[in-house]
């Protein structure tokens, strides 16, 4: 019937104390890891590739690229828009592309 005694302060302090650091950590990486711009040259090198490709999808170009999928889906879109990929299957979740036979 006893149960569970109370913690101390002391050990109450240390434990906030290491949940505040565990958050801080969390943070800092995130913040480094969020911000992958793509540059033109390397949109370049991605087009060049892509026409090598059977199909395209936004997880393929996650996967190979390390970019954010809805950042994928909007280049295979552009793309599409310039005549470089066709559209194969446009689902509601998952595009599938091909690229457009020249």
């Amino acid at each position: 019937m006893g149960g569970k005694k109370k913690p101390t302060i002391s050990s109450l302090e240390r434990k906030m104390r290491k949940m505040r650091e565990k958050e801080r950590e969390k943070k800092g990486r995130g913040r480094e890891e969020k911000k992958k711009l793509v540059k033109k040259t390397d949109i370049n090198n991605i087009v060049r590739e892509i026409k090598g490709l059977k199909y395209i999808t936004p997880f393929l170009m996650y996967q190979k690229y390390g970019i954010k999928i809805s950042e994928a889906k909007r280049m295979l879109r552009k793309f599409h828009e310039e005549g470089i990929l066709t559209l194969y299957s446009g689902g509601r979740r998952v595009p599938i592309y091909i690229p457009k036979s020249s």
